[in-house]
Formats: C-alpha cells, structure tokens, sequence
C-alpha cells in the first residue's frame, strides 16, 4: 500500500524528472519509477476489467483514484470506480 501511495505522490512529476530519477534507481539496482508506474496502470487494469476488489490493496489503489479529484479521470470511469470501492466497502462490513 505505501507503494502505491508513493507512485500516486510522483504521478505530476516532469518527464525530466522521472528520467533522472529512473537513472538513480537503476544506478542503485532499484526497480525504476518508470516500471512501478506500469505495474500501478497493470493492477489498476486488471481491477477495472474484473469488476470488482479482492483486497485491501487493490482497494486502496481504487479509492485513491476516487478521491483524488485532481486526477484526470472521466466521470464514468469515476462513478464505476466508486461503484466498486462501494461494493468492497459493504462486503468488508459483513460479519
């Protein structure tokens, strides 16, 4: 989870700056930002075209997108992204 906090803190980041920083990582033996991006839009991908949440994880990937109204998202996306955080949100309140 902190991971994806942290993609989701660099994503309005400048090309140039995620350039140098991809540099740094790979210099340090690191996976770069440029492939954990990918992986995010992966998972993100998968969850969309399933339907629905399976864990904490994957939810806090979805409500982040949700709630960060900054992000450029369409609103039908928006409102089906919400569908599924509502969705998980009921299911995890079952006793």
């Amino acid at each position: 989870m902190a991971a994806n906090d942290i993609i989701e803190e660099l994503s309005d980041i400048p090309s140039e700056e995620v350039a140098s920083l991809d540099e740094s990582m790979l210099a340090s033996g690191l996976v770069t930002l440029s492939e954990l991006r990918r992986r995010y839009a992966s998972s993100y991908k998968r969850i969309v075209k399933r339907g629905h949440i399976r864990n904490d994880t994957e939810y806090y990937l979805i409500n982040g997108i949700v709630v960060d109204l900054a992000k450029a998202v369409p609103d039908a996306e928006r409102r089906e992204l919400q569908r599924l955080t509502e969705a998980y949100e009921a299911m995890a309140r079952r006793p």
